[in-house]
């Protein structure tokens, strides 16, 4: 063989083991990425499930009691869209219905100030005005209309870096 189709032999394979391993470390890249995300995904979800059990087992509590009464303070006022909303203790004090929807809420708004996560109470056709829907919350509960059987609904936003995650909660006479 000629000095020079042995230097084209080495050159030709050469390139070719290199571009080999590119691929390969591209491939390995892209599959470790892929994996991560998924890993990612489920410890997102599984975090986000742990939170709306939680709250809905706070909502059962209050529910058990038919709702608890607190003592108001100068941020506290009676909830107009509650029957019933407030009595007065034997010592004049005005003490003020909770109910589970509300309490919800206060508890969300308390934890949108501090954590890294957001609460809403949402529905398609609220009583409360502040209740109304966005985007992500309208096409979750339009999903569970007709996935009577799912009982979570989560998206993610990679551009935005959000993950949406939304819970059915049954509406009961209490949180009314």
């Amino acid at each position: 063989m000629s000095p020079k189709l042995v230097r084209n032999l080495i050159f030709i394979s050469l390139s070719v083991l290199i571009l080999s391993m590119t691929y390969f470390i591209i491939n390995y890249k892209n599959r470790v990425h892929e994996t991560n995300k998924a890993l990612f995904n489920q410890t997102i979800y599984q975090e986000a499930k742990t939170h709306f059990e939680n709250l809905k087992i706070f909502r059962a509590w209050n529910s058990k009691f038919g709702g608890v009464y607190v003592k108001a303070k100068d941020d506290l006022k009676p909830n107009e869209y509650l029957e019933d909303n407030h009595i007065y203790s034997k010592d004049g004090d005005l003490l003020v219905k909770i109910n589970p929807a509300w309490m919800t809420r206060q508890v969300s708004e308390m934890m949108n100030k501090t954590g890294e996560y957001k609460y809403k109470i949402t529905s398609l056709n609220p009583l409360n005005p502040n209740n109304k829907v966005n985007a992500f919350e309208e096409k979750a509960l339009k999903y569970f209309e007709s996935h009577s059987k799912d009982s979570y609904y989560s998206e993610v936003d990679y551009n935005k870096n959000v993950y949406n995650f939304i819970g059915r909660l049954t509406v009961e006479e209490s949180c009314l």
